[in-house]
């Protein structure tokens, strides 16, 4: 398959990040180098681990406020892995991280707009 086949498929737009980002494999931090893109549905982030493809994990991302710092905590699964890193796809947070990340994607996307109308599509998620 080639790379704009496997774009094509995915069904939200991924948005550069760089964001301090943590991943918690059986409460074992492994620290992202460098988180590369997110969306609504996963992170795909740069690190030197490799772990097996479908292991639970929860991602941290961890947001700096003027008063205090924010933890989003979200439910994931390694969907993919390559010599670069791990392709996580979230599969469940609270209705507080969601909006937390939700507005991450819209301040890191170039056409906040298209961001906004697939929010509203209907049978994604």
């Amino acid at each position: 398959m080639t790379e704009s086949a496997s774009i094509e498929r995915r069904r939200r737009t991924r948005v550069v990040y760089r964001g301090d980002v943590e991943v918690l494999v059986n409460d074992h931090p492994l620290k992202i180098k460098h988180s590369r893109d997110i969306s609504l549905r996963g992170l795909f982030g740069e690190t030197g681990y490799q772990v097996p493809l479908g292991t639970s994990c929860q991602v941290v991302i961890r947001l700096g406020g003027e008063d205090e710092e924010l933890t989003l905590r979200i439910e994931a699964v390694v969907a993919r892995v390559t010599p670069e890193g791990l392709g996580l796809e979230f599969t469940g947070m609270d209705p507080e991280a969601f909006q937390h990340l939700r507005n991450i994607v819209l301040y890191n996307s170039p056409d906040p707009d298209r961001i906004e109308a697939e929010f509203r599509r209907p049978g994604i998620k």
